[in-house]
């Protein structure tokens, strides 16, 4: 399918050059409900952002820790994986084959941190006790709460949000500022009782989702700093740093020993402005750590995408850092699931970072690619305002070594002149360098293709987002 020109408009080289890419499957409405977190630098959305306003926010979840991503789920022995975030005190997790407000639910990560305890005096069950007015009694897992963790766990949310106790009470050395407190353990929390605190904060939760974050299978813990401000990168994401910055430390905390000496960082930037480069001497190799420095200049490139090699079987690493940005929609960025990358990639453009759009694409230059040069590329998009897009279902096709994922897609681009234009086709997104069937990180994904038609101002578009599955159910979504 060819793309369409557009009578009276300039939007022909940005729909049929620069190709326009939809984000997540989820409305429009829900798309435009995010929040960007300057204190870690993610970004929360749709049913997670709305799941973590309903159910108590800063106090109860902390900052975001990550941006949304895949991670194995292993409560599916098919070795499926699903799309969680992570937060100071918890990991919230999709689940879209249950109806809302059961479509995100929390990661049993209490369950998880105490694995292998259950012979300690605190986690062994009692017999059952006799009701009380400060004290309740478990028999699901012969334990029980008491006066203000009682209190607490039934005004903030009770057994959906926290889950059944695990222990007793009792006295813990604290990993995150090594003082001891009394505390509880729940599947998906750990209360702590702060005395010294007002009355009002002497009950925290722990902070166990940045405790055990850098214990998720793969995943590297990654900062970047530029002058006074830090921030985390998760693996397969970018990170947000201060327009006009020439020199950044890069710090990759490992969750496995690692050579150093066979660590190698290569840098992918848009040609023609003075480059990044890695400084000398900045390597600080440890067992489970490595540092470097990036030195660039102020006319460079605002966008660097990094790969870290770990050398031969090891998978590599691959983030990214933007420069400042020309405001608009919060930030979002990564490479791990469709999904995400078609969002990244749109965000990129609506926020007019057009190196990171460009760096998502595989090539250039071809058909059914974007310009050979980027000055074209961002040309495409000098009458175009904003684009509002819907996708339909993803899944992953595998065939030698490259798994393939076309996404169904429809396009509502607003112009500078208040007109409103709409399209529909599909994406061709690839993650190659792979076994067959294993659609999981190391590896980026990377938009191959787009095949994208022009459509009435007043399509309906639900009847075109019908029409754009049937396209990629007829296998039409190629190169």
């Amino acid at each position: 399918m060819k793309c369409l020109a557009l009578a009276a408009h300039a939007l022909m080289l940005a729909l049929c050059g620069a190709l326009l890419v939809a984000p997540a499957a989820r409305p429009a409405a829900a798309q435009e409900a995010s929040q960007f977190f300057p204190e870690t630098g993610h970004t929360v959305s749709g049913a997670f952002l709305q799941f973590w306003r309903d159910n108590g926010g800063l106090p109860i979840f902390g900052y975001p820790i990550s941006d949304e991503r895949s991670e194995p789920d292993f409560a599916n022995p098919s070795g499926s994986t699903r799309t969680v975030q992570w937060f100071e005190r918890a990991r919230f997790e999709l689940h879209p084959e249950n109806p809302p407000p059961y479509d995100v639910l929390l990661g049993r990560l209490g369950a998880q941190v105490t694995a292998g305890r259950a012979q300690e005096p605190p986690f062994r069950p009692l017999p059952p006790a006799a009701p009380a007015p400060d004290r309740a009694f478990f028999p699901q897992t012969g334990h029980a709460l008491a006066f203000g963790f009682k209190q607490f766990w039934e005004t903030n949310g009770g057994l959906p949000v926290f889950g059944y106790p695990l222990s007793e009470e009792f006295d813990e050395r604290n990993p995150s500022d090594g003082q001891t407190y009394t505390v509880q353990y729940f599947e998906r929390a750990r209360f702590e009782y702060h005395p010294n605190n007002p009355p009002a904060y002497q009950v925290q939760l722990g902070l166990l989702g940045a405790q055990l974050i850098g214990a998720a299978p793969g995943r590297v813990a990654i900062t970047s700093t530029a002058g006074g401000a830090q921030a985390a990168i998760g693996q397969d994401e970018t990170a947000l740093l201060p327009a006009g910055a020439t020199s950044l430390a890069v710090a990759l905390q490992f969750p496995q020993p690692v050579n150093p000496q066979v660590l190698q960082v290569q840098l992918r930037q848009i040609a023609g402005p003075p480059p990044w480069q890695i400084g000398p001497g900045g390597q600080a190799p440890a067992r489970n750590s490595y540092s470097f420095t990036l030195n660039g200049a102020a006319t460079g490139p605002q966008y660097l995408r990094v790969e870290v090699d770990r050398g031969p079987g090891v998978p590599a690493v691959f983030f990214g850092i933007q420069l400042g940005g020309a405001g608009g929609p919060a930030l979002q960025a990564n490479w791990n699931d469709p999904a995400a990358l078609v969002s990244s990639y749109y965000n990129a453009v609506n926020r007019r970072e057009y190196e990171r759009a460009w760096s998502y694409w595989e090539r250039t230059g071809g058909p059914n690619t974007p310009p050979a040069s980027i000055a074209d590329f961002v040309r495409g998009y000098a009458n175009t305002t904003a684009v509002d897009v819907t996708t339909g279902p993803v899944r992953g096709e595998g065939a030698a070594g490259t798994i393939y994922f076309p996404v169904p897609a429809v396009l509502a681009a607003r112009q500078t002149d208040g007109a409103v234009a709409r399209f529909f086709g599909c994406y061709l997104l690839t993650r190659t360098n792979v076994d067959t069937g294993n659609a999981s990180p190391p590896f980026p994904i990377t938009i191959r293709a787009a095949r994208i038609a022009a459509a009435a101002p007043n399509a309906d578009p639900a009847a075109l987002l019908a029409a754009a599955e049937a396209q990629v159910r007829a296998g039409q979504c190629t190169e």
